[in-house]
């Protein structure tokens, strides 16, 4: 799940206080300024934290991964993930949040002591030249003891690209190291089946538009038809994201979609912890008290 928001993409805000168009009104002026006054803490504090949402293989009835969620301090305006990048990218400083939620990302995964995949959300402009920065991402690798292949590079498609051959050098260097690419949010925004054809991503992770309440939208479940047809020629393995409800979770599962991620296997946390019932519980006993477990338990 991309934790940008398109509506961003309309404005723009210089560094210096963030200062808003001629016409905002004096109101939105006050509110901006103390956004950004409490962005710039937050940068220069580290005041970051990172949630971890399961990502679960149906297949084998385990936890595949982990996605990385940047958040800001719980008595922050600038808490949710929304209004922290929406400010940032107003500010011009989504760069850096984004490499201090990179770091904090490391950090924390470090500590889980868990194999399992890591999913991290990167902004566009942050592997384009001049803040991409290949000697600072494989110092941040060897401080915090991951390799290459533990880490899954999310990249949203909500977004044009400034320069698109840029980026696809960025990322076949990636790939090249070690690095897993997927495309997030597939069906939301600019670049769709063209960016897919371009980088050839390890995963895609189908937009939650599209999985809420499958069960009753056929085109919903024709569209998903479809990106199963592509998928299994091109090779590519799907996420399917934002799965609520056991009827949705049957529909995507019937499809043949092996890899699923949302509230039903578990909501964002500090520690790496899912809930595996809607995988061997029957749909009609899923009002059960849901299993907790622990990624060192799988």
């Amino acid at each position: 799940m991309s934790q940008l928001n398109q509506q961003a993409r309309g404005m723009r805000w210089s560094n210096a206080g963030c200062l808003p168009q001629p016409h905002s009104h004096p109101g939105v002026t006050d509110m901006q300024d103390c956004l950004s006054q409490e962005l710039n803490r937050l940068l220069t504090d580290e005041k970051i934290t990172t949630l971890l949402q399961p990502i679960v293989n149906i297949e084998k009835k385990n936890v595949f991964g982990y996605e990385a969620l940047s958040r800001g301090p719980s008595d922050s305006t600038l808490h949710g993930a929304q209004m922290l990048f929406e400010t940032a990218e107003r500010c011009g400083l989504t760069s850096e949040l984004d490499g201090l939620c990179l770091r904090t990302a490391a950090r924390s995964w470090s500590g889980q002591g868990t194999p399992l995949k890591l999913f991290v959300n990167v902004s566009p402009a942050k592997l384009m030249p001049p803040e991409f920065n290949p000697s600072q991402l494989q110092e941040l690798l060897e401080t915090n003891r991951l390799k290459a292949s533990d880490i899954v590079i999310e990249l949203s498609e909500r977004y044009p690209t400034a320069d698109p051959s840029e980026l696809l050098k960025t990322l076949s260097w990636l790939k090249a190291e070690g690095f897993l690419i997927a495309i997030d949010d597939l069906g939301s925004g600019y670049s769709g089946l063209k960016l897919w054809s371009e980088l050839k991503p390890d995963f895609v992770k189908i937009d939650r538009h599209f999985i809420r309440d499958i069960q009753d939208d056929l085109v919903k479940r024709e569209f998903l038809r479809s990106v199963v047809e592509l998928a299994d020629r091109l090779g590519c393995k799907l996420i399917a994201e934002g799965i609520e409800t056991d009827a949705e979770f049957r529909v995507v599962a019937g499809q043949g979609i092996s890899l699923v991620q949302g509230f039903l296997f578990g909501r964002p946390k500090p520690v790496a912890t899912a809930c595996l019932d809607a995988l061997v519980v029957k749909p009609a006993q899923t009002n059960k008290l849901p299993r907790q477990e622990t990624a060192g338990s799988l």
